[in-house]
């Protein structure tokens, strides 16, 4: 087992000495040193999906063409968006955020990470083992193809964080100054 793409006996020594030096301190302080070394790994906050993924842009596929052979690799879905992390790694590879928050985005983890891809989430379609997300940014569509329970999770974690930002306005408002 892995966690944050380290091996299990680094992270689980790191997280025994930090138990032992923590003796005799109350539990509510005990447990924050613990969220806190839990916060380290990028993949923290993120409910993680091992799919499918592949990616076909938008002409092609209004033309109806087939989406082209999946890779495997593991998305991260949070309050920001959908991460795409490489299988074993512990690196965000692509970056797709709800409504702008673009800027959440750029917390410790990735503001240090090699993202390749970053955009917007346009919207989704949930099929039965598949759920095709709109990227109107790079007029593209992605495809995450897993078993039915999954995509189902998958839907109802974008709907749920896609609630919780409020779209973006379609003009930009200029801000007011006081008048003297």
């Amino acid at each position: 087992m892995r966690c944050g793409g380290a091996p299990r006996r680094d992270w689980l020594a790191d997280l025994s000495a930090t138990h032992q030096r923590m003796h005799g301190f109350e539990t509510s302080s005990c447990k924050q040193n613990y969220v806190r070394l839990m916060c380290k790994y990028p993949q923290f906050g993120h409910t993680l999906f091992t799919i499918r993924l592949s990616s076909l842009s938008e002409a092609d596929a209004e033309g109806g063409m087939r989406y082209p052979p999946a890779e495997r690799v593991t998305v991260g879905v949070n309050s920001q968006g959908i991460n795409v992390f490489a299988l074993g790694s512990n690196e965000a590879r692509d970056t797709y955020t709800f409504n702008g928050a673009r800027s959440l985005m750029n917390c410790h983890h990735f503001a240090r990470a090699h993202v390749l891809t970053r955009a917007d989430i346009g919207g989704w379609v949930h099929e039965r083992t598949q759920v095709v997300v709109k990227l109107p940014d790079l007029a593209r569509r992605l495809s995450l193809q897993a078993v039915p329970a999954a995509c189902e999770e998958l839907v109802t974690l974008l709907t749920d964080y896609d609630a919780v930002f409020p779209k973006r306005r379609k003009q930009k408002r200029e801000l007011r100054t006081a008048k003297k």
